[in-house]
């Protein structure tokens, strides 16, 4: 293995919440961007294929999405977004700006 990516934030445990880079789960969208999830942080970051990070959401309040853990995608459209959190009892979903990558079953049933 090897490291991807850049920094996502400090590791130190008095580090202020919004800077916390602890990553958790990931994934693939269509467009070749893996999200992150920083759940110290509550926040999901996207790091571009050209290596840049761009905030995708950010709930420092943590109403809609408390210590994100897990990020996949569903639907006909692959635009369901899924967000599983490790503090809460109940799973974010939103519609996300770009299509999820299909995994290796959703490419074999759509003959890809």
């Amino acid at each position: 293995g090897e490291r991807y990516g850049p920094v996502l934030g400090s590791l130190e445990r008095d580090a202020a919440p919004e800077t916390t880079g602890w990553t958790d789960g990931i994934g693939f969208d269509a467009e070749g961007n893996l999200w992150v999830c920083l759940p110290a942080a509550n926040k999901v970051v996207a790091i571009t294929p050209d290596g840049r990070v761009e905030t995708v959401i950010h709930d420092p309040a943590g109403e809609h999405m408390n210590h994100p853990t897990n990020v996949t995608w569903s639907g006909p459209d692959l635009k369901d977004l899924y967000i599983g959190s490790i503090r809460a009892d109940w799973i974010a979903k939103g519609r996300s700006p770009v299509a999820g990558q299909p995994h290796v079953h959703q490419r074999a049933a759509a003959g890809a």
